[in-house]
């Protein structure tokens, strides 16, 4: 082979690394995403959780079944407005 292949061939190798880098970056960062949004969802998920138990203990039901919370605010008597 000559040198100018040489040089090419190297080159392409070089260039094959820098890709195969960057799409290991791109997956580390897509996973960092995902994991960053699934705690801020589990965070928002618990401060509401916790907020409606505080609305259910101070309307006097704080032994409410899953089902009787769930169903609480979409009977007519109890509408949250």
């Amino acid at each position: 082979m000559s040198a100018q292949m040489d040089k090419l061939l190297a080159q392409q190798a070089k260039a094959q690394q820098k890709l195969h880098k960057a799409e290991m970056e791109e997956k580390r960062l897509k996973k960092q995403i995902a994991e960053v949004q699934r705690n801020e969802r589990t965070h928002r998920l618990c401060n509401r959780g916790g907020y409606l138990e505080k609305l259910l203990a101070e309307l006097g039901a704080p032994e409410l079944t899953d089902d009787e919370v769930f169903g609480y605010h979409y009977s007519r008597e109890h509408i949250i407005a």
